[in-house]
């Protein structure tokens, strides 16, 4: 369940939590780069233990762990997704919105929006002919990212607030609905 909402007297918390991460890189960039990668590691290894010296198999078998090293990295979600995927819980009235212990009142508020990161660039990437399919795979794995990637953005005096992020958009426009109900905002 992405967010709940408990209500006492005129005010209403919100505890609002991720949906699971879809990492936007995944699929056939893994699937791709492992079968270059992990081969080439191999060999490197073995180039290693085939010069028969200690050295030679130090320096080969370190390079070849450290590229196996690297591949397990890039699979990994950034710290930048990690940073704003995480919950929220925050209180609304008719008179603003309490956030981590901070108040911001109705009057500061520009306005509260949806956002999606993932959505805003339209980068199809050049395709040479023959590897469409890694292309498609790519967009498909970063629409699939997509649609668990909403942000609840809150605008008040020109600083941007996160109210929720990693959301579906269902959840997203339910929580500005409700949000902008309790404040009575117009909702744009």
């Amino acid at each position: 369940m992405p967010y709940q909402k408990t209500t006492n007297n005129n005010e209403v918390t919100f505890n609002v939590q991720p949906e699971p991460f879809i990492n936007p890189v995944g699929g056939a960039f893994k699937w791709s780069a492992g079968c270059l990668l992990i081969p080439c590691a191999i060999l490197i290894i073995g180039a290693g233990f085939g010069t028969g010296s200690i050295i030679g198999i130090i320096i080969f078998g370190s390079i070849g762990v450290g590229i196996l090293y690297w591949f397990r990295k890039i699979g990994k979600k950034p710290k930048s997704v990690e940073e704003h995927r995480i919950a929220k819980v925050f209180t609304v009235n008719p008179t603003g919105i309490t956030l981590d212990g901070k108040t911001y009142k109705r009057e500061d508020i520009q306005f509260i929006s949806v956002r999606n990161p993932l959505l805003t660039h339209n980068d199809i990437p050049f395709v040479q002919r023959g590897y469409e399919a890694y292309a498609n795979a790519a967009q498909n794995q970063k629409t699939h990212a997509a649609s668990v990637n909403y942000w609840v953005v809150m605008e008040t005096n020109g600083i941007p607030v996160f109210l929720g992020c990693g959301l579906n958009e269902l959840a997203a426009n339910a929580i500005v609905s409700d949000v902008s109900n309790i404040l009575g905002m117009k909702i744009s």
